[in-house]
């Protein structure tokens, strides 16, 4: 699985189906999670480098398969990056 920021929704025309319409989502794209902090965390802290602009991919909404919350986590002394990670909080559950 990717982790990924909703940019905006939109409906487009279903190519396959005449007068019918498909909800879309543009999503920028995280970075893949930091493997160290995965491995010493027990693969349970996701830290993620916020990519913006960089990543962004159109896709059906009905591929977003969970809502996370995204915090951002405090550099560590040792990394070079200038942007901050964000971690993979919890599932935030609706119902």
């Amino acid at each position: 699985f990717e982790f990924a920021e909703v940019q905006y929704y939109f409906f487009d025309r279903d190519d396959d189906e005449p007068g019918a319409q498909v909800a879309y989502v543009l999503l920028s794209f995280y970075g893949p999670p930091n493997q160290q902090m995965l491995i010493e965390s027990s693969h349970t802290l996701h830290a993620c480098e916020y990519r913006g602009q960089d990543n962004l991919r159109c896709l059906p909404v009905t591929e977003i398969i969970s809502v996370v919350s995204m915090q951002p986590l405090p550099r560590r002394p040792e990394d070079p990056s200038s942007r901050k990670p964000l971690v993979c909080c919890r599932e935030v559950r609706f119902g």
